[in-house]
């Protein structure tokens, strides 16, 4: 009839423009039944904790190639480093780690990826995602994510992650194509736990089906087992890390009147989200037989 709309279709002929954007986030995990919390979590870093930033990619035009992340201009004793996204995929992480010792700080980081495209060096920043505002039950109430301007960066400079873990410094860890690799993962514990053991998972590419494993929250160390026969991951170099969860007995700062002291002195549990330091692996080609 007269009064109902007509659909309207454009057609839009135009040169092809491979191109790609990038927004990343701070890794969210359902931690424990209740903490089901979605709030804003920014790059708040406490001495001797990594965080990681899941960061997604949107591909425009066929470009399909692999995406190299970065972050630079960081606050003293904090580094970062990328889990760079494959050829083809669409997800990558960046790990920022803070020193024991670094000090107390705060900045505007640079951080952006860089691929190639027609044969030429293509650099785009990458865009933080927040919330509006803190999401108390992400099950019942919708969030409200926003796009930050800047990338800021603090370091607490006196409270300290509960644990860390890292493995050996400045050492490669390397593989044969088929076989298994034992990682050996230091623990600098600075907290009591709720628990004996904590679940870790791994991230990066090629390494993402390695099976959870459990390490020990009272031992200095523990080790990681990962057969890449039953991965079949292909020789190169690869940058991974484990995650996990773990209930930590938090105790506050002390209060600054003698009425409040003791309440303020009672351990607190909380939900923290452990992530290691970043692990470089070389695999190998196998040994002809």
């Amino acid at each position: 009839t007269r009064n109902e709309p007509r659909n309207v279709y454009r057609l839009v002929i135009r040169k092809a423009a491979p191109d790609f954007a990038l927004v990343a986030c701070a890794l969210h995990m359902e931690l424990r039944n209740g903490d089901r919390n979605a709030v804003s979590k920014p790059l708040a870093l406490r001495g001797g904790a990594t965080m990681a930033l899941e960061v997604v990619v949107i591909r425009r035009d066929g470009f399909d190639g692999e995406i190299n992340l970065a972050m630079t201009d960081l606050p003293e004793g904090v580094t970062a480093h990328g889990l760079k996204i494959p050829a083809g995929q669409s997800r990558g992480v960046m790990l920022v780690s803070a020193n024991q010792n670094a000090p107390r700080a705060v900045g505007n980081a640079t951080f952006f990826g860089r691929a190639t495209i027609d044969g030429k060096e293509v650099t785009h920043p990458c865009r933080l995602a927040s919330m509006a505002w803190p999401i108390l039950d992400a099950w019942s109430e919708i969030p409200f994510p926003r796009l930050l301007a800047d990338v800021p960066v603090s370091v607490s400079g006196f409270e300290f992650a509960p644990l860390s873990i890292a493995p050996p410094i400045d050492v490669i860890q390397t593989v044969s194509a088929g076989g298994k690799l034992t990682i050996p993962l230091f623990h600098t514990r600075r907290s009591e736990f709720s628990g004996a053991t904590m679940q870790l998972k791994t991230m990066g590419t090629g390494f993402e089906r390695v099976p959870a494993f459990n390490v020990s929250l009272t031992a200095d160390q523990s080790q990681a087992v990962i057969d890449t026969a039953a991965l079949k991951t292909p020789p190169g170099d690869y940058r991974i890390a484990f995650y996990g969860a773990a209930v930590a007995k938090h105790k506050p700062q002390p209060a600054a009147n003698a009425a409040d002291a003791k309440t303020a002195a009672a351990p607190k549990d909380i939900v923290d989200i452990v992530v290691s330091e970043p692990i470089t692996i070389r695999v190998q080609p196998a040994e002809k037989k």
